[in-house]
């Protein structure tokens, strides 16, 4: 394993005090060549662990090992040099890009600090600004002379530019047109292969990471709730918030049914539910379901599940 998470929760105080808990002991591995895709709706802390993974966010416990160095927050200082090799794609390649400094410059940087001359930084920027699709005179321009999907290229393109061994895409394609977001997904599944990178893939457009990633982890209110081969997940999927997402995703049959609504909220993440944190909304609940919270077991060699009805199922 190339990354590998265990036990990683995340808490954060409010201004009242109190404090929330928003990533609650997950455990995670990543392989190289590999595209993990992390699912769930929105706020159910999905970010919040790719930030952790990156060290933007401090983790309240657990440990994240990134080839067998550990990852610690950052500082003010530079990154270590064993973790330059760890990249993140932002979700708003606007704001994530400098619209003062020109493309070229912002793309050198990273090379630079690794002890590259600034002629051969730029060369390699350019090949790398035609490789995601943009022409190298891109080098010259603004943020602001970009459409969005050309933006994330940009960005896609500076995270390369280090030579990462595993990106971190955080809603990569969430603020693009459909047109684009097709693109910009395949775009990331060809590179990950070409370069050999472990890639997370964050979203929560379920369709889009059923064609691009290998595995799919299900989070909900902090956990995951359900990880495997996403074929696996998609055509026998066994917590009943997974059923519920893959439910609630449009199907273009062309008989016109419609996407199944999750029911419920999710949960104040000040008093979150006793027991398993999905019970409050699943119609399958039993009365274990509200007072004991239920553990990730493997159901089979690419499955694992934490559900009380799984486990009822299988031991009997």
């Amino acid at each position: 394993m190339i990354l590998e998470v265990k036990n990683l929760s995340v808490t954060y105080r409010r201004q009242d005090g109190a404090h929330i808990t928003a990533v609650n002991s997950v455990d995670l591995s990543l392989d190289r060549g590999e595209v993990l895709g992390l699912v769930g709706e929105s706020g159910c802390g999905k970010s919040t662990l790719g930030k952790a993974i990156m060290g933007i966010v401090p983790a309240a416990s657990g440990t994240i090992s990134f080839k067998d160095n550990f990852v610690e927050p950052l500082g003010r200082g530079s990154r270590p040099e064993p973790l330059r090799a760890l990249q993140l794609i932002f979700q708003d390649p606007y704001s994530s890009l400098n619209p003062r400094r020109k493309i070229g410059d912002q793309l050198i940087d990273g090379l630079i600090n690794q002890g590259e001359n600034e002629k051969s930084a730029r060369q390699y920027s350019a090949q790398l600004l035609e490789r995601v699709g943009l022409s190298a005179s891109a080098l010259e321009k603004y943020t602001h002379q970009f459409s969005g999907g050309q933006r994330q290229r940009i960005a896609i393109a500076r995270a390369l530019s280090v030579k990462p061994e595993v990106i971190i895409a955080d809603e990569p394609i969430s603020a693009l047109d459909a047109s684009a977001q097709a693109q910009v997904s395949n775009l990331l599944l060809e590179l990950t292969k070409e370069f050999n990178l472990g890639l997370i893939f964050i979203s929560h457009d379920l369709s889009v990471v059923r064609q691009i990633t290998d595995r799919t982890a299900v989070m909900y209110f902090g956990e995951i709730v359900e990880i495997g081969d996403t074929d696996v997940i998609w055509n026998s999927p066994v917590h009943p918030y997974t059923k519920a997402l893959i439910e609630a995703v449009p199907k273009p049959d062309g008989k016109g049914s419609l996407p199944v609504e999750l029911s419920g909220d999710v949960p104040d993440p000040r008093f979150p539910p006793t027991g398993c944190r999905f019970n409050p909304r699943c119609k399958f609940r039993i009365d274990k379901c509200t007072s004991e919270a239920p553990q990730l077991f493997s159901i089979n060699k690419s499955q694992t599940v934490s559900c009380f009805l799984s486990s009822t199922s299988k031991n009997d």
